[in-house]
């Protein structure tokens, strides 16, 4: 490969301005979100480096440690991966990203590193044996609900577990909880509580607060929120509505994520804002039936989803595990669930597929 040098007259004969302070942005980076169309988030530097700050704070890690680096760098989960190793001095591993989609690769390079930190999907740790661990001593669950059997697992093994929530708008990572202990094996994870110089607020669909157990949207504001979506000539206005600045002056972001404050302080994530379906002309939130499958005896792993038919919507249960049978699992649903919300068919897979991020691949389903 033979590199030529650029045209003489398109190089600059001064120094570009060098003009920069914590308002200035830091990267652009695209997220599809859950809408599919492609939005370019510009984070500033004062946000990213709050959330480094944080993670090197609550993740205690030190310059003996191997940072298994997993993320695609298109994902901003990559940039915390790099940046909270080297503002501690330890050490970046950087795995082939076939690994996280492949459970035989993941486990060999976590081997192959002697990788001592690494942030997992809990869709990767449910491929993995407890022997592909060896060697970790803590583990990052992000991107995905966090359950007590994800936990409880990890606790058993020695390795000190954090779950973190944050979407790309709000620099990585908004919210981080330690894991010291869990409800129950199906019981979902709270996400934590704010990182240092951001605030949470879960509204209604009135944008009032609501009291303590009571299910809203999460807001997040505060100096972790992003500058906005990069907008190109002539693009509406629509885009940028998640953003808004309240009359103090604090900007914020509208999630999309369904959330309730618990006694404690913490957040529960309790599902997506457009993930709510209509079954039967009643209102339907898949998270809620995914736990309560999860934490049925022998079910490693369940997703709900709505698929169509001729009478109308109706749900599918994707599990992993022993097959049980389906009359056995309907009862134990009825339990805890009106008829509309018990799914209409059981599917038994070997295991989840997962996407390019490491993510239950739900368009595969």
């Amino acid at each position: 490969v033979r590199l030529l040098a650029p045209p003489a007259d398109t190089m600059a004969n001064t120094a570009p301005p060098a003009t920069m302070d914590g308002a200035s942005p830091a990267y652009l980076i695209f997220t599809s979100g859950s809408t599919g169309i492609p939005k370019g988030v510009r984070v500033h530097h004062r946000a990213f480096i709050n959330m480094i700050m944080e993670q090197v704070r609550g993740f205690a890690l030190n310059p003996q440690d191997v940072v298994l680096q997993l993320a695609s760098c298109a994902f901003d989960a990559s940039l915390s991966e790099f940046f909270m190793a080297w503002m501690c001095g330890a050490g970046v591993a950087i795995a082939d990203h076939a690994s996280a989609r492949d459970s035989m690769l993941l486990r060999q390079a976590i081997a192959a590193y002697r990788a001592t930190v690494a942030t997992l999907t809990p869709s990767h740790l449910r491929q993995l044996d407890d022997a592909d661990l060896a060697g970790l001593r803590k583990v990052i669950l992000a991107a995905e609900a966090v359950f007590g059997r994800d936990a409880r697992r990890l606790q058993a093994l020695g390795i000190d577990c954090f779950n973190a929530y944050g979407p790309t708008e709000t620099a990585v990572c908004a919210t981080l909880a330690r894991i010291d202990d869990t409800l129950g094996d199906g019981m979902p994870i709270p996400i934590g509580r704010p990182l240092a110089n951001l605030k949470l607020r879960i509204v209604d669909e009135h944008g009032r607060d609501v009291p303590i157990g009571v299910a809203g949207e999460l807001l997040v504001l505060g100096e972790g929120v992003a500058l906005g979506y990069l907008k190109p000539a002539g693009e509406r206005e629509e885009r940028s509505q998640a953003f808004f600045t309240q009359p103090d002056g604090m900007r914020g972001y509208r999630t999309g994520d369904i959330c309730r404050w618990l006694a404690d302080g913490h957040v529960e994530y309790a599902g997506r804002k457009d993930a709510q379906l209509k079954i039967r002309g009643h209102r339907v939130e898949p998270a809620e039936i995914t736990a309560l499958l999860a934490a049925q005896d022998g079910i490693t792993q369940a997703e709900v989803m709505a698929e169509q038919g001729e009478a109308g919507a109706f749900l599918v249960a994707y599990l992993c595990g022993p097959r049980q049978p389906d009359p056995v699992l309907r009862t134990r649903l009825a339990g805890s669930l009106p008829a509309h919300m018990i799914p209409a068919r059981f599917v038994w897979l070997d295991r989840m597929p997962l996407s390019t991020s490491g993510k239950l691949d739900r368009a595969a389903l």
